[in-house]
């Protein structure tokens, strides 16, 4: 019967590279059992992998070497154990030993052969696998001097490079401090120095902003919310974040995903971009600036199409706050009266306080930002809940908006819808008629796509050389004679065309008498050499001084 002294596990020899003369420290923040088998001073020692191989990636301290089996007054953890069991008792309980390594936050044991063992004990291996302890035998005699030098020497370089990666990584967020960099770019910067993707959040765990790490195609924001949620209460392997903290409150956190790895450590990276953002918080007048760069982020995003797929921005949106599932969207544009109506200004910000509040009371997820157009307006993506009627919504909302206020603005929708693609749309449109000034509304009414739809689509196909080059094919000759004579005959066709069915009114609006307006038609007819009472005429020349008009000119 054999003892367990002679008992020996089958064991994966690792090979000896002739060609690594030399300690190379690895391209990492940190050193693990895995590293330390690929030195050339534990090569020297044919090392074999007896067990544990699940925990090589476990992190090194430290080198001790221990000869004695009582381990917990001379570990404190991290340790790479070296020993040739000299001091071990004869009758050593191995389940004990390893429990006691394992207790101390061991990163591993290095059992020289040769000594006391000549094979490693079946007892000893059997404790090692079962607790997760990587257990590495040496078959060949070696100076453990040596072993302890290498490693301490690559620890030291390491710690050496994660200094100078830290000067380096202080010094880059001094500067976007310096220059007052804005939110989304210090979290891009932040996932460029990582490689990874970044997530800034607020407390709500809605998305503020985020930036991608190269090669990462998954969709991250996808049901967002919940899983950082569920991820803050029970931290989850491949998640690191540091809390973002100013005016003496908690505001958010900033997230690394992907367990990136960094000189610096990642913790130190995002403790920089943490200072960062909260140097950037204490610059602003506003609590809710997050609130505005979000969903000034999204909105503009949307409009620029800068997307991958709709799913994917579909997510974002919802990471913010706004809910697609089962719901009605719809695009909202507001005008801005006045003159300080840049999308910066104090009243800007407070018209954009006031549309989320009278949102929030009648239970409507919003998205709303500024926007800097020939007529500067609020731009607001609006979703309701199955219940919610959206057309007298939207006019209890401006209503709620516009109390107490002695100004009353033009508002314009898009067509309601229930996705992203028509969301956009929706946007587009309202951002259409409000721009056009179709119909001028008065103000309070809610100008809506179906009462302008021709106007929208001529907006649409603007581009177009064909429809550019329509109104000077068409009205040509009216625009030559205005141009050389100074009369205002495009003006006269223009009231007419609105009132086809009454000259009476058109000449009214014209500010002309009705002889003299008569005459201007008249000549318009023959300049045009077209009949004022023929339909397709009529439509010919309405939507060539609709075109006209789009285009600006005079």
């Amino acid at each position: 019967m054999k003892s367990d002294t002679d008992r020996v596990i089958e064991i994966q020899t690792l090979p000896l590279n002739p060609a690594k003369n030399q300690t190379v420290c690895p391209a990492k923040s940190s050193l693990t059992v895995r590293d330390v088998l690929e030195l050339p001073e534990l090569l020297a020692g044919s090392p074999q992998l007896v067990a544990g191989a699940r925990e090589l990636d476990a992190r090194i301290r430290w080198v001790h070497v221990l000869e004695s089996s009582s381990v917990m007054d001379f570990l404190s953890g991290g340790e790479l154990v070296l020993s040739t069991a000299v001091g071990w008792a004869a009758d050593i309980d191995f389940q004990h030993y390893v429990r006691s390594l394992v207790a101390s936050g061991v990163a591993g044991l290095v059992l020289e052969l040769g000594i006391r063992y000549q094979q490693i004990p079946q007892g000893l291996a059997k404790a090692c696998e079962q607790h997760r302890l990587p257990l590495i035998a040496l078959h060949q005699r070696t100076r453990f001097i040596t072993i302890t030098e290498a490693v301490h020497r690559v620890l030291l370089t390491q710690q050496m490079h994660a200094l100078q990666a830290r000067d380096s990584v202080s010094s880059r967020f001094t500067q976007l401090m310096d220059i007052g960099s804005p939110v989304q770019h210090i979290v891009a910067e932040t996932s460029r120095i990582l490689g990874a993707t970044v997530v800034l959040e607020d407390l709500a765990h809605q998305v503020v902003s985020h930036a991608r790490g190269p090669g990462d195609d998954h969709e991250i924001m996808e049901n967002w919310r919940v899983r950082s949620r569920v991820a803050a209460g029970n931290p989850v392997e491949g998640r690191a974040c540091a809390p973002i903290q100013a005016r003496g409150r908690q505001w958010g956190r900033i997230i690394a995903l992907g367990s990136p790895e960094h000189a610096a450590g990642t913790g130190f990276v995002l403790a920089q971009a943490a200072t960062a953002l909260s140097m950037e918080l204490l610059s602003q007048q506003h609590d809710d600036y997050w609130t505005k760069v979000s969903h000034q982020r999204l909105l503009e995003g949307l409009l620029e199409r800068e997307l991958s797929n709709w799913n994917e921005l579909e997510h974002e949106f919802e990471a913010a706050g706004f809910e697609f599932g089962g719901r009605t969207v719809l695009g909202l544009a507001i005008e801005l009266p006045g003159t300080d109506s840049a999308p910066d200004s104090y009243s800007v910000h407070a018209e954009l306080n006031s549309l989320r509040s009278a949102a929030a009371s009648l239970g409507l997820d919003v998205l709303c930002a500024g926007r800097q157009a020939d007529i500067p307006m609020i731009l607001a993506a609006l979703s309701f809940r199955p219940a919610k009627e959206p057309q007298a919504t939207i006019a209890e909302l401006l209503k709620r908006f516009r109390a107490g206020s002695p100004v009353s603005t033009r508002a314009t929708t898009g067509n309601p819808s229930t996705s992203m693609p028509g969301l956009l749309a929706s946007l587009e449109e309202a951002i259409a008629l409000m721009t056009l000034g179709t119909g001028k509304s008065a103000a309070g009414d809610i100008l809506q796509p179906r009462s302008q739809e021709l106007a929208l689509l001529l907006h649409k196909m603007r581009a177009e050389p064909s429809i550019r080059g329509f109104p000077e094919r068409i009205l040509g000759p009216v625009l030559l004679h205005d141009a050389s004579t100074g009369s205002d005959l495009l003006r006269t066709l223009i009231a007419y065309l609105k009132h086809p069915t009454n000259r009476t009114l058109a000449a009214a609006e014209s500010h002309l008498s009705r002889s003299v307006f008569y005459q201007r038609l008249a000549l318009v007819e023959g300049l045009l050499d077209r009949r004022l009472d023929d339909g397709q005429d009529l439509a010919t020349l309405h939507v060539a001084t609709m075109i006209h008009q789009q285009s600006g000119s005079s």
